[in-house]
């Protein structure tokens, strides 16, 4: 797989966005997330710790601290702050467009680190939180569940339990509304951690487990009243903050970036009459997974890794290309496309999981439009021919490259045959005016009387260095027997 990007796009109108600072510096703000109601205002959510007085505190029993193998200090920020420091979920809203911001909802909530959010048609606002890291003791069961604020984040009342038992390791991380109005949540979760439960600590793996932690989504088609699910996606990978986008047809595209030590990998989970049904979990053709993706009007996914590039894809993530001209995104970036046709992206600046009082850390946001054209999804096709008196497939396949669906000539096409018992050869064509190439294998196999002998043949592009109107692409693998029979011999 190639690592760099293809195409050119760059972003426009481009405004650097401070959000939120601390009363106090250094101040604590992080871990935002970003969304929009129907009226077009848009509202961001994160976490900030004060240092005040916490009647809220309850100190971490020593056994369930160990079992979160995490550094010390953290569990001023998982674990509900301490007896002078609080944890609070803070809301923000604009109404002009991202240019100012007005706080209206503060909890003192000791839950951190929720990503989930979303306005009701109502107007009231909806989260999805998890408890995993205040769940100590036997009488406090594991839970993610949603709750709904009637006043912009000050009260809240809880809706619904989604999963109860497991721990979620890092909450729904995603909670989007698709075209039809069903509300999808995207997170996952493993077995639950602490003595006396399955799992002896939270990063442990039990013996002959192969993978502990679990993606999957849930649906509500009530507004979150009630949920089903979980239907589980991208097996056996490590996937804890994964995301999705909704298709055009309806059929969502989920993607794995590299943030969490996971592959580059998406995934389809296809709509159909009787439910969700999840296709093959696929590689990445070329270019850097965001870790959020925003789809706009035009089809064209944006979005950015921490610390680090903005990249878009026009293709279903195939492919990603760099987005030129605008600042690195910060850190836990969240991108959001915007009614406008904009992309708003909001992080935290100051450092990533750093410790209360260490740095500065606030709330920003980069603004842009993208412009540019990026390369039409390339494709490459492949079709066994028949041999000249059209009674028998032979060992001669036509490969077809388009780019938008028009011909690619005097480009080479790249192949490698392997026999059945491991030998084979590579070689390369080159594409007509048609966009055609032949690849003939006749001569491998000729003489060849062994009716088991089978190959595998791959086919390939890779586009030249400086050609930003291609992109990568590969053929799907052909599985063929050497010897085939006639039209007669199947009784045609």
């Amino acid at each position: 797989m190639q690592t760099g990007s293809i195409g050119i796009a760059r972003a426009v109108d481009v405004q650097t966005l401070e959000i939120y600072h601390g009363a106090s510096r250094p101040g604590w703000a992080c871990w935002p997330a970003v969304w929009q109601d129907a009226d077009g205002a848009v509202y961001v959510a994160f976490q900030e710790l004060r240092r005040a007085p916490n009647p809220r505190w309850q100190p971490v029993p020593v056994d369930f601290w160990e079992a979160m193998m995490l550094p010390a200090s953290y569990q001023i920020t998982l674990c509900g702050g301490t007896p002078d420091i609080v944890p609070e979920s803070v809301v923000m809203r604009s109404v002009d467009g991202c240019q100012t911001w007005v706080e209206i909802g503060r909890d003192d909530a000791r839950i951190t680190s929720s990503f989930a959010w979303h306005s009701l048609p109502d107007g009231r606002i909806m989260r999805i939180v998890s408890n995993d890291y205040l769940a100590w003791g036997d009488n406090v069961s594991p839970t993610t569940y949603s709750e709904i604020s009637a006043d912009g984040g000050l009260t809240w009342t809880d809706r619904a339990v989604l999963l109860e038992d497991y721990v979620t390791d890092v909450g729904a991380y995603r909670l989007r509304v698709l075209s039809d109005g069903t509300l999808a949540a995207l997170g996952c979760f493993a077995a639950a951690w602490q003595p006396g439960r399955e799992r002896l600590q939270r990063p442990s793996t039990r013996p002959y487990v192969h993978q502990e932690t679990t993606s999957a989504f849930w649906f509500s088609s009530d507004h979150g009243h009630t949920w089903t699910g979980p239907y589980c996606v991208l097996p056996g990978v490590v996937a804890y903050e994964a995301d999705f986008c909704e298709l055009p047809s309806g059929d969502l595209l989920i993607a794995n970036s590299s943030v969490q030590h996971g592959p580059q990998v998406r995934q389809y989970l296809r709509k159909t009459r009787r439910g969700w049904i999840p296709g093959p979990v696929c590689d990445v053709a070329a270019g850097q997974v965001p870790e959020r993706l925003a789809s706009g009007r035009d089809g064209v996914i944006v979005g950015a890794v921490r610390c680090g590039n903005y990249v878009c894809s026009n293709d279903e993530g195939t492919t990603w290309h760099q987005i030129a001209d605008v600042p690195h995104a910060e850190y836990q970036p969240f991108t959001l496309a915007l009614h406008d046709g904009r992309f708003l992206t909001v992080w935290h600046a100051g450092g990533g999981d750093e410790p209360f009082g260490k740095t500065d850390l606030w709330i920003g946001a980069h603004l842009f439009h993208i412009e540019g054209r990026l390369p039409q999804p390339t494709k490459l096709t492949i079709a066994r021919q028949l041999d000249a008196t059209g009674d028998r497939y032979g060992n001669i396949y036509q490969v077809v490259l388009t780019c938008g669906g028009q011909p690619v000539a005097e480009h080479t096409i790249r192949y490698r045959y392997t026999r059945r018992d491991g030998d084979g050869d590579e070689g390369a064509v080159t594409t007509d005016a048609g966009g055609r190439a032949c690849i003939d294998l006749t001569s491998e196999f000729a003489g060849e009387t062994n009716m088991h002998a089978s190959f595998t043949l791959n086919a390939w592009f890779d586009p030249e260095d400086g050609d930003n109107a291609l992109a990568p692409c590969r053929s799907e693998a052909v599985n063929a027997y050497a010897i085939t029979a006639t039209r007669q011999e199947l009784g045609w």
